[in-house]
């Protein structure tokens, strides 16, 4: 989103544990309790690993400010770090989806 708020890689993990364990029925509290809880322990494992869901706060540096912007590209930081940050998430996402 190039927002430097929540990380794209944490937004788009939420999307498939939604996909995988939302509710769709008003008043299915059971469902909705347990895609929360693969929310919030998804969210655990991933600020364990990098500190924050943020996106600036990761890259240490804000990318919807220029100047910002001038130092994640010096420092290759989109090619190094983010991809790393796109496995570790896919690796945390994968252990959510499999528990029951």
């Amino acid at each position: 989103m190039w927002a430097g708020q929540t990380c794209g890689c944490v937004t788009g993990a939420l999307m498939a544990i939604g996909y995988k364990f939302g509710h769709s029925e008003d008043g299915d509290v059971k469902t909705k309790e347990n895609m929360l809880e693969k929310k919030y322990a998804f969210e655990k494992a991933f600020k364990e690993k990098y500190g924050s869901l943020l996106c600036k706060e990761i890259l240490g540096y804000d990318l919807s400010i220029p100047e910002d912007m001038e130092k994640i590209m010096e420092e290759g930081l989109l090619s190094t770090l983010c991809p790393k940050v796109a496995c570790d998430t896919c690796e945390i996402l994968e252990q959510i989806l499999e528990e029951k």
